[in-house]
């Protein structure tokens, strides 16, 4: 929306998602739902996608999902990224008004404490999952044939 007539690439590694987004339709109810709250903003900015296929194993934001290495960024952060981790944001500021933006639009967000809660994060991968999971249904499993 900040660049309308301009042009994004989208890459994913899901062939079933990237077909519902290529045909702009699904046999998901719920899809079928996201990808219609989509059309109004793709109509009034008149901004044009190139969806693409990724293979997983390319997909340098699935690493930590794959039990694989973080790969290294390939660009440095920008110089208002490095500023505000410093606590100093006037380059961000900087950086927000050339997009039309500004620090008045957040002035009725939440206190900080309500929108960053402390929330328990499971760092298992699918695979850890599933074998508790499995686990727990077979100790499940022998304590009820032992009842």
């Amino acid at each position: 929306l900040a660049e309308p007539d301009s042009y994004y690439m989208h890459l994913q590694d899901s062939q079933v998602s990237l077909a519902c987004m290529l045909k702009g339709r699904s046999s998901s109810a719920s899809l079928n739902k996201l990808l219609r709250q989509s059309i109004p903003c793709q109509l009034q900015s008149n901004n044009k996608s190139f969806l693409g296929y990724l293979r997983s194993k390319d997909n340098p934001a699935d690493d930590p999902t794959r039990e694989t290495e973080v790969r290294s960024p390939v660009a440095q952060p920008s110089d208002w990224w490095l500023q505000a981790e410093k606590g100093q944001f006037e380059a961000l500021d900087a950086f927000l008004r050339s997009f039309g933006l500004a620090a008045e639009q957040t002035a009725m967000l939440p206190d900080g404490e309500e929108l960053l809660r402390p929330t328990k994060v499971d760092m298992r991968t699918g695979s850890l999952v599933r074998s508790d999971a499995q686990r727990i249904r077979r100790l499940v499993k022998k304590k009820l044939a032992r009842s």
